[in-house]
């Protein structure tokens, strides 16, 4: 790619200790030792001009004058002038980043101590090391860091999603920010790793720490692994003080080449990917250099020699067996993280020129994953403290340095002046470093632009130990021209086409990172987009394309791969010779004769009466698209219209905008209540009109205007209705009154699910769950009987939803356009895009994959990227599903699981459960059960059955495994998929290692007997058996009764007010005690909520 324009304005960090924000919920504040800043200041870097991703001049001003923050812990009241040596402490998948904090301190405590000091000349000096440990937040840390009532973040803090900081991903908040017209733009990622350069740039800089000799960055378990990717990749920009690294029992590493110590015949497409190995790099950060470099034709500087000439140290636990990350990829480094780090050293002597001589190995006794014992032990306090104690090392691996920028330079062509700016000053308690490289024929206002270390592609629960830190770094992100994958060590943009106006193609189905994702994007990836290059320009094709990538739409190489054509070309016959199966609307939909059950063999969604014609439209749409703001039926553009089709739909909308033309008087509904006290509106109800032809047309048995849209209210004994962010504070009904609009929202939230948009599937969930606890029905000028339908009243409903806390512009978009839409064709939908993902296969045959016993949203969409389409195809792909369940199996099964279970077949299977659990247990231990689930709910059917068992039996006694046998010996049990433990919970100090609480569940498939079933032969039914003590109870049930959402929200509410809920129990998190909960109004009472009846937690759709 390109080198980008003129100015690379390398980092501009901004550190203030005058003052410390808000320590939020759990987030320990300042003390004695440490201090938290939440103002350490990052610049989001603004793309260069030749980006498909633009910014006006106001929204590029607005973002040179916002910081973003990384939260972190710095030794309190340290003296820069005196310090030596800064350590780095990167803190693991608990975000516990205090506890690092403080164990270092301690190891520091240690390693300056008579005993130990004394041994080594000349000795250290406590007052001489700074110790920071970062925070990198994710968005189960919002009780760190301020939030609105739908749970996004207010402030500019950043935040990663899950644990992707690890591998240097781009930060996902702050999304959004506003110009100075107040009009809201996203701003670009914050990558992990530029954090990390922030910081040790900051300690390098010598007119704040004139006397620093030595940088440490470490890190234990998985910030080990971040240690050690981060010394792979990371730009290190240290030029005057030596880095080094300490790696301590990482759960993976990123190989340098494609061998393997154990076989990965489950993963051959992905054990080597980033960050496991360097393949398929996809992160923002660094990518061209990193693509470059990795391309032996050029004489950039590898990063595989640049890795070996770093210095790092490797420190392994000889106790640790944990197996950590169980994933096809990480299981081929090794079984345990021992066995992994003793691997990764035979890989490293493996590789040309044997084990890096930079690089050393200690292996510590009697510890385990512990990071304490790793960092105390006496290489640990070595490689943290004493390695270049006397301060005459030379910096031999700082990043790179200016002779590899240069050659990278030479290789894109371009001349880069020497000359860089480096100064510092302090202004108001806030230490400011800029370091400016410059291109002299441009100017600083042109554009941001990275250095060559920064040129790129883009701009679990977690412990009660957590802790952040804030940082900045104004190093320029700009999104790529091309998407980089690896293969024999050598990164190759795609196959046709070749583009370099900065066109990304993908063919797999799969959401791009929210880094990579368009500004205020229209479209989505559910929107798959190709453009037919028969008789158009090759210019033209790429003016198209980019519009596409613009627009927020994926772009693919391939017909096969889109959903949506974009052509010229007006012949039908022409056009279906360019797509192999002929599923496009240029001809007639065929007749799928009889609508038959799928087998294994088929393709998935033939015979099932759905239309998959892909859409072909004109040039037009692309243009349409835009204009309009969002997305447009593309039938509406059809390349070539069908007369039938076009017939109906002229006729449909006809007829709609007749109806939609008639007078009707105005309702008078009352607004929506806002408070929990407030009472229920009453309704007053329109007078119809006295007129003899408006009376005579009413039918008798149709509803009034008045009955058809009365609110639909919970009983008395149960909260009343009330617009709040917490879902499990709202009652929701089993079916909404306004379930069409809410299914179609549905479709898509299930379409993000697949496709992994997390962010977008989790604003499409809160907004279901709102609209399915709003009790009033809204006016519907579709389904409502003409003589009822109240337009009048739909704009009143309209305005109270656009209010509703949950509901965000972009969906209350796609609500309004539900309500505008005159579509009254059977079968489709009227959100547009719920329209498209309906008709697209790939969503059909991923949403059948996951219906397969032990497959997720990620195994369906890895099994349909690899070309599986039908479950035969599943079967040779030869992946286990689940732990004791084959993929053979769970297709053979299928059928049955496929079939919905009714009430009284799920209390026949239960009573028959009970009945065996009390044949095993003594007469004198006290035993009860629930059926949970969706059962419990209301529903009439469902697909599997959820049952608690609390009993007074020892844990000791495994009472699920003498059961489970039980019923292998009766021949219930069919097929024992998993049988797990979970870790016990939080205990008081009183309680004795016995008293743990164990919540053993089963996940097991029954063969009923037919007694049980009826008269029909017995089918396979699958069913959860969740054990449990007594004295939690009533938290377990709860915690299986509810939706994911109830659940969920039930979770931050619990937070809110200081305890931790799951389905093992409830605990006061101040108190570190176990709560009693014998029943579920237990758990209702003690977190301050009314009584909610199971019936009324159906937050999802």
């Amino acid at each position: 790619m390109r080198l980008r324009s003129a100015i690379a304005t390398l980092l501009t960090t901004a550190f203030s200790f005058s003052s410390v924000a808000h320590a939020w919920d759990w987030l320990p504040a300042s003390d004695n030792n440490r201090t938290l800043v939440t103002d350490f200041a990052i610049k989001a870097t603004p793309p260069a001009p030749d980006s498909d991703l633009q910014f006006t001049r106001s929204q590029l001003q607005v973002l040179q004058n916002t910081d973003f923050y990384l939260y972190n812990y710095i030794s309190t009241g340290y003296n820069a002038t005196k310090a030596q040596r800064a350590v780095i402490m990167l803190h693991g998948l608990g975000r516990d980043a205090w506890a690092y904090f403080d164990l270092t301190r301690e190891s520091l405590l240690n390693a300056t101590s008579r005993r130990v000091r004394g041994s080594h000349d000349p000795r250290l000096r406590f007052d001489e090391v700074v110790i920071m440990a970062p925070v990198f937040l994710n968005q189960e840390d919002a009780g760190c860091y301020p939030v609105d009532e739908q749970g996004r973040a207010t402030s500019n803090a950043l935040v990663w999603d899950t644990s992707s900081w690890a591998q240097g991903a781009d930060s996902v908040f702050p999304d959004t920010i506003s110009d100075a017209s107040g009009s809201s733009f996203q701003p670009p990622g914050v990558s992990s790793f530029e954090a990390l350069d922030a910081a040790v740039a900051w300690f390098s800089n010598k007119t704040i720490f004139p006397n620093m000799n030595t940088i440490i960055v470490a890190g234990h378990s998985l910030g080990a692994q971040m240690v050690q990717r981060y010394a792979l990749i990371g730009a290190v920009p240290s030029a005057t003080v030596p880095v080094h690294f300490v790696v301590a029992n990482p759960g993976s590493y990123a190989y340098l080449s494609d061998w393997r110590p154990r076989s990965y015949d489950k993963c051959p497409d992905t054990f080597n990917n980033w960050k496991f190995g360097l393949n398929a790099y996809s992160q923002s950060y660094l990518s061209d250099f990193i693509a470059d470099s990795l391309d032996t034709t050029n004489e950039v500087e590898s990063v595989v020699q640049r890795y070996r000439r770093r210095i790092v140290s490797y420190l392994f636990g000889l106790a640790d067996h944990g197996k950590g990350d169980t994933g096809c990829e990480a299981l081929a480094q090794g079984t345990t993280h021992l066995g992994r780090g003793r691997n990764f050293v035979r890989h490293l002597s493996g590789l040309e020129g044997g084990f890096p001589a930079a690089h050393s190995v200690n292996y510590i006794a009697n510890v385990s994953h512990d990071g304490l014992g790793m960092f105390q032990s006496k290489a640990g306090l070595e490689r943290l403290f004493f390695i270049n104690l006397n301060g005459t090392e030379s910096p031999t691996a700082v990043g790179d340095d200016d002779q590899s920028a240069r050659k990278w330079s030479a290789a894109k062509g371009r001349s880069w002046s020497a000359a860089e700016r480096v100064t510092g000053k302090a202004r108001g308690g806030v230490i400011l470093l800029v370091v400016v490289l410059v291109r002299p024929e441009q100017h600083l206002s042109a554009s941001f632009e990275r250095h060559p270390w920064f040129v790129g592609d883009g701009h679990n629960r977690h412990s009660k130990d957590d802790t952040l830190v804030p940082y900045t770094s104004h190093a320029s992100t700009a999104i790529s021209a091309r998407k980089y994958t690896m293969s024999n060590a050598q990164f190759r943009p795609p196959a046709p086409p070749t583009s370099s106006a900065g066109i990304r193609y993908q063919d797999t189905i799969g959401s791009l990172s929210r880094s990579e994702k368009t500004i205020q994007r229209i479209l989505s990836q559910s929107t798959r987009i190709h453009v037919l290059r028969d008789k158009l320009e090759a210019e033209r094709v790429q003016e198209l394309e980019l519009l596409a990538q613009q627009l927020g739409a994926q772009v693919t190489t391939t017909v096969g791969a889109a959903n949506v054509i974009v052509t010229s070309l007006r012949a039908p016959k022409r056009i279906l010779k360019w797509v192999e199966d002929g599923e496009v609307n240029v001809v007639p939909r065929g007749r799928d004769g009889e609508i038959r059950k799928e087998g294994a063999e088929g393709r998935l969604g033939d015979g099932v009466g759905r239309d998959w014609r892909r859409f072909v439209v004109s040039l037009d749409w692309l243009d349409a698209v835009r204009m309009a703001g969002t997305l447009v039926d593309p039938d509406l553009f059809a390349a070539v219209p069908l007369k039938e089709e076009r017939e109906q739909a002229e006729t449909s909308m006809t007829d709609m905008e007749a109806e939609r033309k008639r007078k009707r008087s105005p309702s008078d509904s009352p607004l929506l209540p806002t408070t929990h006290d407030a009472a229920p509106p009453r309704i007053r109800h329109r007078k119809l009109s006295p007129s003899p032809s408006s009376s005579s047309s009413m039918l008798p048995n149709r509803p009034t205007p008045s009955s058809h849209y009365d609110p639909v209210y919970p009983p008395p004994d149960c909260p009343r209705w009330q617009n709040t962010r917490y879902a499990c504070r709202r009652p929701s009904p089993l079916v909404s009154r306004n379930q069409p609009l809410i299914s179609e929202l549905e479709t898509i939230r299930n379409e993000r699910r697949l496709t992994g948009d997390t962010y977008s599937e989790m604003a499409y969930m809160r907004a279901v769950s709102a609209l399915k606890a709003f009790p009033f029905p809204i006016p519907d000028p579709v389904l409502d009987p003409p003589e009822v339908f109240d337009s009048d009243l739909l704009e009143l409903r309209l305005s109270e939803v656009e209010k509703l806390k949950g509901v965000g512009k972009k969906v209350f978009s796609l609500i309004k356009q539900f309500y505008a839409s005159t579509s009254t064709k059977k079968g489709e939908a009227r959100i547009v895009e719920a329209k498209v993902i309906h008709r697209d296969r790939a969503v059909y045959i991923m949403n059948a994959f996951t219906e397969l016993y032990g497959i997720g949203p990620i195994g369906a969409r890895e099994a349909y990227n690899s070309g599986a389409r039908s479950f035969s195809d599943v079967l040779h792909r030869g992946k286990s599903l689940a732990t004791h369940l084959s993929a053979k199996e769970s297709v053979r099964i299928l059928d049955d699981l496929r079939q919905p279970i009714g009430r009284e077949e799920c209390r026949s299977i239960t009573e028959e459960i009970m009945r065996l659990v009390k044949a095993v247990l003594a007469d004198d231990v006290e035993v009860k059960y629930e059926i949970c689930g969706g059962y419990r709910r209301g529903k009439e059917r469902t697909f599997d059955l959820d049952v608690i068992i609390g009993h007074g039996e020892s844990p000791s006694r495994a009472l699920h495994m003498r059961l489970l046998e039980e019923m292998k010996r009766k021949g219930l049990i069919t097929h024992m998929v998993n049988v797990s433990t979970p870790a016990p919970s939080f205990l008081d100090d009183t309680t004795t290692k016995s008293e743990a609480v164990h919540i053993d569940i089963a996940n097991i498939v029954v063969l009923p007997s037919p007694a049980s079933t009826t008269h029909r032969p017995p089918v396979h039914r699958r069913v959860d058996l969740v054990f449990c003590p007594l004295r939690v109870y009533g938290a377990t049930v709860v915690g299986w009764s509810g939706s994911l959402t109830f659940e969920r929200d039930l979770r931050l509410w619990a937070k809110s007010k200081g305890y931790n809920f799951s389905f093992d129990g409830l605990t006061n998190l101040a108190e570190e005690s176990l709560v009693e909960t014998r029943d579920e109004k237990d758990v209702f009472d003690v977190l301050g909520l009314e009584w909610m009846p199971p019936e009324w937690r159906n937050c999802d759709a």
